[in-house]
């Protein structure tokens, strides 16, 4: 896809990409997409149990696990895009390569507060990326009572 530009201009003289023109094109992806998933587990030896329990769930809702990220526990003080795994995690959303996100749990997104809440606001409206707690099954963002739960659980402001 091209590239399309409006809006104001940045200090570096280049303007704003389209954000509806992205958001649209990634919504946009086939049934299918929502199938693969990925997993995103955080925190040392509770992520070998996180990463069975993604496993599991996948298999049981018939998703396609593209792969598992596993962060390290040091990792989640820092900025989510700033954590190698969930920089890897933003990447293959960016680049529609799923579209479901299965987190061993919601504070597995937490960290750096404000940070966290515009990653994980990229990923909900801007990316179309479905977020599902494996251990908190009220956690499912396709629905709005889903997108409640996640902002109660990680104290993230999750966008509607």
């Amino acid at each position: 896809m091209s590239e399309i530009y409006v809006g104001d201009a940045f200090p570096d003289g280049k303007v704003l990409a389209d954000f509806e023109v992205r958001r649209q094109a990634h919504r946009a992806a086939p049934a299918a997409h929502r199938r693969m998933a990925i997993g995103y587990v955080a925190g040392g030896s509770a992520s070998v149990d996180g990463e069975r329990a993604v496993r599991a769930f996948a298999e049981r809702h018939g998703l396609e696990l593209v792969e598992v990220v596993r962060e390290a526990v040091g990792a989640m003080v820092a900025k989510p895009t700033s954590r190698p795994g969930f920089a890897n995690v933003y990447g293959a959303a960016e680049a529609g390569r799923f579209g479901t996100l299965l987190v061993s749990r919601a504070a597995d997104l937490s960290g750096h507060a404000f940070a966290a809440a515009e990653a994980v606001a990229d990923l909900l409206d801007l990316f179309g990326v479905v977020i599902r707690s494996v251990s908190e099954p009220e956690i499912d963002t396709s629905t709005e009572a889903g997108k409640q739960a996640l902002a109660d659980r990680s104290g993230l402001i999750v966008p509607s």
